[in-house]
């Protein structure tokens, strides 16, 4: 279940991620992985999915269910680089300085989950 916002302009809500504590890097080996992505997204967690290291035709599964997900829990999807996409959960915005450290960091510095 996503946790609901009690206050959709509380500052939280409104301010950019901590992305040590709110986004979470995955980098699946195998499909069976992806369950990981659901569970993030359900817990409010943005989750940015590096495909980058496995083989074209997994790559393109994990990605068609990532976009699944996001469908299904009203979430966000969108392309980084290639082989790299963002997940937000609904409500729950990105903040562009965020997605600079990450991409400074390789998409690989923020995986705390």
């Amino acid at each position: 279940r996503l946790r609901p916002i009690a206050n959709p302009n509380a500052s939280r809500a409104s301010s950019s991620f901590a992305p040590e504590r709110d986004v979470a890097v995955v980098a699946p080996g195998t499909y069976d992985d992806s369950r990981r992505i659901t569970d993030l997204l359900r817990a409010n967690r943005a989750v940015v999915l590096t495909t980058l290291d496995v083989e074209p035709g997994l790559a393109r599964r994990l990605v068609d269910f990532t976009a699944g997900t996001a469908y299904a829990l009203n979430a966000k999807i969108e392309m980084l680089i290639r082989g790299v996409y963002l997940v937000s959960p609904q409500g729950m915005p990105v903040s562009a300085d965020t997605k600079e450290r990450l991409r400074a960091a390789n998409y690989h510095a923020y995986d705390q989950a």
